[in-house]
This record gives structure tokens, sequence and C-alpha cells, in this order.
């Protein structure tokens, strides 16, 4: 299975009311790999904590090595593998990181009797219809392809909210994809792509940069690496600055009883990447990253 690799854990032991017979709250931190953006995140957790939490740090390097719940309060999850083995080999309350907000949501209706909290790995919706506004703010059709047959109530709620329309047409492998792709492009004057079970596939992301660019259409992705593949421009979550951002949850979630802890949320910030090479092609003006980054706040 894919947790089946290294996991890196972490213990943190951090001072807090809930705290075990030392007065001291122990959370267990799991990572899903030893990749870069795992060690990005854990950089950014780590220079956010109080000194003396940091300190304090104990690494474990194996899955098959994880401790007993009895030596902590909480566990905090950093991507979708570790969240699923915390579910799985745990009855911790669970602060979730880096795991897209679908997955949590049917992770955390799955197990209903779970307390569950932290901050997804995407971006608000809304944060992306004001990046394609923002840059063309006479835009009023923007599409989007997904696995389902109806555009998630996320998007849809986040449409309503503009003044834009949405054309959402389904495929669920390349093949439907390359059949629907070219009608809805000619209808469409932006596309928004989300992470979702159609866009998992490198293949398949790849056929929707290249279409959309053939047809002169921008594409709005959700990483830079995507941007760098041949979409104009993408807001993304930074792995470093979401470690930052749940050093601070993490703070706060200390003070409070699992039963009181706040649904889990996306992240307040964000990275911006654009990519001039397709706007030339375009012949799309790119603002600077400032003045961008202030037109999509506006109206946050």
């Amino acid at each position: 299975m894919p947790w089946l690799v290294p996991v890196l854990c972490l213990l943190l032991v951090l001072g807090g009311p809930a705290g075990a017979a030392t007065g001291e709250t122990r959370v267990l931190v799991l990572l899903s790999g030893d990749g870069r953006p795992y060690q990005q995140f854990q950089t950014g957790l780590r220079e956010s904590l109080p000194s003396r939490e940091r300190e304090r740090l104990d690494i474990r390097e194996h899955l098959d090595d994880l401790p007993g719940d009895e030596s902590y309060q909480l566990v905090l999850t950093v991507g979708t593998a570790a969240l699923r083995v915390a579910l799985e080999n745990s009855n911790l309350p669970i602060i979730s990181t880096l795991a897209p907000s679908s997955t949590v949501e049917r992770l955390s209706e799955a197990h209903p009797d779970r307390a569950i909290t932290g901050l997804y790995i995407d971006q608000p919706i809304d944060r992306h219809i004001q990046l394609i506004k923002a840059l063309f703010p006479d835009s009023s059709r923007i599409g989007h392809i997904g696995p389902d047959e109806q555009a998630p109530d996320r998007l849809i709620e986040a449409i309503e909210q503009h003044d834009v329309s949405l054309r959402h047409v389904q495929a669920t492998d390349r093949r439907e994809l390359i059949r629907v792709l070219p009608g809805m492009l000619d209808e469409v004057e932006a596309l928004l792509i989300l992470p979702n079970a159609l866009t998992a596939e490198s293949s398949q992301l790849r056929a929707m940069l290249l279409h959309s660019f053939r047809a002169g259409v921008p594409s709005f992705a959700y990483s830079p690496g995507l941007v760098n593949a041949g979409s104009i421009a993408a807001v993304y979550t930074e792995p470093d600055a979401l470690g930052r951002e749940t050093a601070d949850v993490l703070m706060e979630i200390m003070k409070l009883s699992p039963e009181d802890w706040p649904a889990p949320k996306h992240p307040s910030t964000y990275g911006l990447a654009t990519n001039t090479d397709v706007a030339r092609s375009l012949r799309i003006r790119l603002p600077a990253e400032e003045p961008l980054r202030q037109m999509i706040e506006q109206d946050e």
C-alpha cells in the first residue's frame, strides 16, 4: 500500500492544560514521507514553535515503530497517508495538515467518533476565482472538468459569489477527457484546474494544459509545477508556510478540549506562481506579483 513507505514521526512535548501527569501535552506528529515538501513543512513548524518546545522534538523514522497512545494526548498528521495511518492505528484526536479538503472531509464522515481539525493543503476555491478575475476582470465563463457529474458544491458556491458562470463537464478517463475538452474550451474564457481524481493522473493534466493552450484559453492551476508545465497562473499552498501556520493552530488547539475544536479550514497564506512565457504567447499582460496579490485579496 502507498503508505508503507518510511514515515517520519516527530514527538513534540508542548506545554498545555491538557497534559499528562507531568503537566505537559504530548503530541505525536506523523509525516507521510521524507521528501522535500515534508522537510519544508517540518522546518516551518519547528521554526515557529517556542524554543522550549522545539528543543524537545523526538524523531521516529518508521511506521512500525509507532509508540502507543498512552504517551500522547493528540496526533498531528502531515499528508493523506499519515492521516489514514492515524485513523487506523490510533484513537487520539487528530490535527490534519497537508491533505486535501475532499479527503479530510470523506475520512471525517467515515469516522464520526473522531475529533479532527487542522489545515487543508488546497486553497479556498474563492481564491482561485479571484485570481482569474484579477487577470481577466471581464471574463464571464469559467470551465471546469471533473470525475463527477456535477461540479463540487464549494465551486458552485464560489461561482455564485462572482459575476461569472460555470461550464462543468464530466470525464472519468483520458479518452473521455480528450473527447469533451474541445467543445468545452470553445465555450469558456478560462479553464480552472482543481485537484481531483481526474487531475491525479499526469497524462490527463498534460492533455488539459496542451488543449487549453492550443485553444488560446488560459488555464489556472493549483501548483507551481503545473504553472511551469503550461498553466498561466496558480495560487497554491507552500509547505513551509503551512508548517508555520500549523504551529499557530497547534498552540491554540492545546488550549481547548477536543469536543470544542473548530472544523478544519483552508490555509490563510498562499503562494502565487505565474508563467510569463505562456502569457506572452497568449498575448496576456501579467501584472507584477504584489499588485496581483492586492487584486486577489481586495475582496477577502
